[in-house]
């Protein structure tokens, strides 16, 4: 593993949190388009000096904030085929050049800062509290985290954090 440029270290201690939350999870949480559905997060606004009913739609991601999408309608609203999403990002969401930030770096420096302000000892406490134990018979351990999360109706996931249950639909 290479070591981090310190471009890069500088940048991530610097960040804000929602930032690096979506650049840890690589995406962004834009509304999905749906109809009969609020979206507190999209709006549209007529295109000036068009007719017919061409819009553009304008999405800001909702945790950082820092990166909006546009696209333009065809007449009546509607979508062609080479329509697509344009991306304004603001400044302080890019890294800078060439430092060599990742997702990974993100998500990294995240749970570093759960981890100096407790968040994660928190987190461990209360799944230690809701965790059922068992008698250590030897075959249905009710006090692994694998056997807690079956118990809880989840999936059991190999190398997560003891407690945390992933449910499955």
């Amino acid at each position: 593993m290479s070591e981090m440029s310190v471009e890069a270290r500088d940048w991530l201690h610097a960040a804000d949190d929602d930032v690096l939350a979506c650049r840890g999870a690589g995406r962004h949480g834009f509304d999905k388009l749906r109809r009969n559905r609020p979206m507190t997060n999209t709006h549209t606004m007529p295109v000036l000096g068009s007719r017919n009913g061409v819009v553009m739609i304008v999405q800001t991601c909702p945790d950082c904030r820092m990166v909006e999408r546009t696209m333009v309608t065809a007449p009546r609203g509607s979508i062609d085929l080479p329509a697509k999403w344009r991306y304004r990002v603001d400044p302080r969401y890019r890294s800078p050049k060439g430092s060599g930030v990742t997702g990974r770096m993100a998500l990294a420096e995240t749970v570093r800062r759960m981890d100096e302000d407790g968040t994660i000892a928190k987190m461990s406490a209360a799944a230690s509290a809701r965790q059922p134990t068992g008698a250590g018979d030897g075959g249905d351990d009710m006090g692994s985290p694998r056997a807690a999360s079956q118990a809880q109706g989840g999936t059991p996931v190999s190398g997560v954090v003891p407690g945390v249950t992933f449910k499955t639909p």
